[in-house]
């Protein structure tokens, strides 16, 4: 993903979720700013509310004063003749009544009433001597109320509000009235002359609340009205009621409690456009912001790691080197660490880390331009390829630390014996080199005379002529040198490196500690080389290979008891090319492996076949490559085999020759020890040819040992020298409880030497050449009865 829509993806999310918080933050300040404010101000309405109820309370009061302190009254309540008081007074008194509730609007009805509660005189009337029947009061409540009276300290007057059906909130005073308080100020108790007045008024303060609410709220609002009681603490509203109504406020007067609450979903609703003006600066806050701070990190931070980037390409494809930056920011700080990477980088691609000279890959570079130059130039050049000798024995006997500064010393005391002023041949800068392990190369520019190099080259041998010292041991250490001249030998540097690595082994197979200049001989094997894996790889994929059969015969009986499988390909047979050429060659190219289970596959189709149809009970043995000996899949995919074609395990002897046997390989050992686990027998093949010395058989978990035929042929020979040898073998397999098989009994007198001698299995052609897959099934059907002992498939 790019820098850039990195940036994208993580900044607007950020930029988004910072101003939804910061959205969220306000508009949580602003629903508690405005609840509060709401609060404040139906606080105040409430508070209106209440002082106007109290002036409607006061003017009710001040009304009832009046008419109570009037000379009508004081006169109707100083007469005790009802008739004199009903035709005379009672209509002066009605007059005043009317009169008092006409000038005080709110006041509805004010009563002269008897202590039952008859009137005796009324405003709500307009004849002054046809009054109702009875109070101005809710059915009942005039009991209660002069009940209230009477239980009361002094018969104090009554003030109480109700609610009548229509929902109108009225306030009344109920007052003792008495002519004697013309003579005291107070009454402790009713007397018969104790009337009562009664005053009614509506209370207009409770819908002028309710319209300035509607207009205020509009809607979804709750206002209840209780008279007397409900809560007692004024202005405190239950949390609760807060947490799940929104606001609540209370009123609570002695004569009443008036409750308001106001849902929070209404709050929300008188928030809504603040909701969509958040949501609305939060958009172009985020789209601003997020543009904003785009175009500085592009500035800041992406143009120039693009610039970098595009100067890297340039180095990369232009080879332009990158410089340090004197800038102290960060794109400085990281162009520098790149540069310092790639100085880094280029030292361990371009060196070997142990000796400081040049490795196989930036030689190969070198090689080309110098091969180019040299050719466009007319001049010759030559290369050396220099590996050591014996160099594995030092890192087996002394390890691996032991073996490292050895190859250090060397590629010291090499550059100093090739140094530029001091050989006969131009040598330009980086032109030696550590191919891998302990191979190495030299190359020789503006070259006038091939026999320069081999001055050149006896020099390197020089070097190594008492051996190398290293940690005060003198390791006996020789080199091998193929050299390769262009453009005779070459003049692409992959060739006349090929080249010169094949005379370099050309050179170790004539002995060794020389230097051999490519020649046509070995052109001509490598084509050879060349040619025979072609036509192996042609054949596995054609499966243009077949096996042949070499019994083997019971030294004993002389009956056959097995047979060692031969791998034939008849493509290179037609060319002179045998088994003896063709494997090394397939174990050089990675072949082998495929050839080996090839030839397993075969033999074991080829066993399960003769014990099918001619119930034949000998064994077959497989020669294996070296290479199955570190190939860690090898036991399993046996194994797989083996349990493929139901083939019992003890009838299939595996051989390794001996020449193969590392000392100390803990690896191959494990491998045997797998391949012995299967139930299969081994056998150590061309024994005595190799340098196991005799104690270590112990260690091997071998079944067989096989004479080489070295050792069978010198038994024709009057040698007192090689003849003990196959005595001395076969004492060794009696000592270890093996079974031992001479192969390449070629003779009469081989043949009665190995069986006086009590050799227990032998081959070769005076027994038998190798048979064809028929000539087999022939033999197998006259040896039925047979028992098992061992069969040996040799590949080669």
């Amino acid at each position: 993903m790019r820098l850039t829509q990195r940036v994208n993806y993580i900044l607007l999310p950020v930029i988004l979720l910072v101003f939804s918080g910061a959205a969220l933050l306000i508009y949580s300040v602003v629903y508690q700013y405005t609840s509060q404010q709401l609060r404040t101000l139906l606080q105040q309405e409430l508070s209106f509310m209440q002082r106007e109820v109290d002036l409607e309370k006061r003017s009710v009061r001040a009304a009832l004063s009046q008419v109570l302190n009037s000379a009508e009254m004081i006169k109707f309540l100083q007469v005790d003749s009802t008739i004199y008081q009903m035709y005379v007074l009672e209509g002066s008194v009605h007059t005043l009544l009317t009169e008092a509730r006409r000038n005080s609007p709110g006041i509805e009805v004010i009563q002269v009433l008897k202590q039952n509660g008859e009137p005796l005189v009324s405003s709500d009337g307009a004849d002054p001597f046809n009054t109702p029947k009875g109070p101005a009061l809710p059915e009942g409540s005039f009991e209660t109320y002069l009940q209230q009276i009477v239980d009361s300290e002094g018969l104090q007057p009554l003030e109480f509000l109700f609610q009548s059906g229509d929902g109108v909130i009225h306030f009344g005073i109920l007052q003792p009235v008495s002519p004697r308080l013309l003579i005291n100020d107070t009454l402790q108790e009713l007397h018969e002359d104790t009337i009562l007045a009664l005053v009614t008024a509506r209370l207009n303060a409770f819908e002028r609340i309710d319209l300035r609410l509607q207009q205020l709220l509009k809607q979804g609002f709750t206002a209840r009205f209780v008279p007397t009681g409900a809560l007692r603490a004024e202005g405190v509203a239950d949390p609760q009621a807060n947490a799940e109504s929104g606001l609540k406020l209370e009123i609570v007067d002695s004569l009443y409690n008036y409750s308001l609450v106001v849902p929070a979903e209404l709050l929300r609703e008188r928030l809504l456009q603040a909701r969509l003006n958040l949501g609305v600066m939060v958009t172009a806050l985020t789209i601003f912001s997020f543009f904003a701070l785009r175009l500085l990190i592009q500035r800041q931070i992406v143009n120039p790691i693009n610039r970098l980037v595009g100067k890297v390409r340039e180095s990369h494809h232009e080879n332009i080197q990158l410089a340090p930056l004197d800038h102290s920011d960060e794109v400085s700080e990281l162009n520098n660490a790149y540069v310092s990477l790639l100085q880094d980088v280029h030292q361990l691609a371009s060196f070997d880390h142990l000796t400081g000279l040049a490795n196989r890959r930036s030689f190969m570079l070198i090689l080309a331009r110098h091969l180019h130059h040299a050719a466009r130039h007319s001049r010759r050049a030559a290369l050396l390829f220099i590996d050591l000798d014996n160099f594995k024995r030092v890192n087996d006997q002394y390890g691996h630390a032991a073996g490292d500064r050895l190859l250090e010393q060397f590629g010291e005391a090499l550059q100093q014996a090739t140094r530029p002023n001091d050989v006969v041949a131009g040598l330009g800068d980086d032109v030696l080199a550590r191919l891998a392990g302990d191979e190495f190369a030299l190359l020789l520019t503006d070259l006038d005379d091939v026999k320069d190099a081999r001055l050149i080259a006896q020099r390197i041998l020089n070097l190594l002529s008492d051996g190398l010292e290293v940690d005060g041991v003198v390791h006996n250490i020789q080199a091998s040198i193929g050299i390769a001249v262009s453009p005779e030998d070459g003049v692409e540097a992959h060739a006349l490196l090929r080249n010169a690595d094949a005379a370099m082994y050309e050179a170790k197979a004539a002995g060794k500690n020389r230097a051999q200049f490519f020649n046509r001989d070995i052109a001509a094997d490598m084509r050879k080389r060349q040619r025979i894996e072609k036509v192996l790889d042609q054949a596995m994929g054609s499966e243009d290979l077949h096996l042949v059969y070499m019994p083997i015969f019971d030294a004993r009986t002389m009956r056959p008891v097995g047979a060692e499988v031969l791998l034939r390909c008849p493509a290179l047979a037609a060319e002179g090319i045998g088994p003896d050429e063709f494997i090394p060659v397939a174990e050089a190219t990675g072949l082998i492996k495929k050839i080996d289970l090839w030839v397993i596959e075969r033999a074991l189709v080829s066993l399960q076949s003769l014990r099918e149809r001619n119930a034949y009970s000998g064994y077959f043995a497989i020669n294996i490559s070296a290479v199955e000996l570190h190939n860690e899949d090898f036991p399993r995919r046996v194994g797989q085999l083996i349990n493929k074609y139901g083939i019992p395990p003890e009838l299939i002897e595996l051989e390794i020759t001996e020449t193969s046997l590392v000392n100390n390989d803990s690896d191959g050992i494990r491998i045997l020890e797998e391949l012995k686990a299967l139930g299969l027998r081994l056998s150590l093949d061309d024994f005595g040819t190799g340098y196991t010395a005799f104690s270590q058989l112990a260690s091997y978990p071998v079944d067989t040992l096989k004479i080489d035929r070295s050792f069978v042929n010198d038994i024709n020979v009057v040698s007192k020298e090689k003849r003990p040898m196959v005595d001395i073998i076969l004492a060794l397999a009696d000592l270890y409880d093996l079974q031992v098989v001479a192969e390449g009994v070629e003779t009469r007198e081989q043949l009665d030497y190995l069986r006086s001698g009590r050799c227990e299995q032998l081959q070769g052609f005076f027994l038998s050449k190798p048979l064809s897959w028929q000539e087999m099934q022939a033999l197998a059907k006259s040896c039925k009865s047979v028992e098992p002992l061992s069969t040996a498939a040799q590949i080669g």
